[in-house]
């Protein structure tokens, strides 16, 4: 979709254009909005990613140090940085929480990603109670094109604030 092309393309130099200092501000408010968010008591286990620096990614190496000082006994499951195709991803598992990247959102929770489909294929092949996507607020769009295989997410939190689609 030509659309969707443009909108990366265009998202990702915006990302790309910011310095290591603005990522590491942004994330860590990132991830500080997503830590007050959620209630740990109900988490068991979460599935993330992890953060592509290069890629000027949401760095969210903070929130495994709250995990492990905080809640030690929930179990991560890490998605490979590097997904080269759809057999490298899980099926079948539950998960309580799971955190993907993205490269542009709107707020009725539609995700624009890297444009290979592996996390549509991802959530659409796990139970996840809640989805999350994290981006920086100037990844919005006001409405994204979907196809029909594309995966709503469940909450987008930014530096600003965390949007309930």
């Amino acid at each position: 979709m030509q659309e969707k092309f443009e909108f990366r393309k265009i998202l990702l130099a915006k990302r790309l254009g910011l310095s290591r200092k603005q990522v590491q501000e942004f994330s860590d408010k990132i991830v500080k909005n997503l830590i007050n968010y959620v209630n740990w008591r109900e988490i068991n286990n979460i599935n993330t990613y992890q953060t592509i620096k290069v890629n000027n990614e949401i760095n969210i190496y903070g929130l495994f140090d709250f995990i492990q000082q905080n809640h030690p006994d929930i179990q991560i499951d890490m998605t490979e940085s590097k997904i080269s195709s759809t057999k490298n991803m899980p099926e079948g598992r539950m998960y309580d929480l799971v955190v993907v990247p993205l490269i542009g959102f709107d707020r009725h929770g539609n995700r624009l990603g890297y444009g290979g489909g592996y996390y549509d294929k991802f959530l659409a092949g796990n139970r996840c109670k809640q989805t999350v996507g994290l981006a920086y607020s100037f990844q919005e769009v006001k409405n994204l094109p979907i196809e029909e295989y594309d995966q709503k997410l469940d909450l987008i939190i930014t530096e600003k604030e965390v949007i309930k689609p």
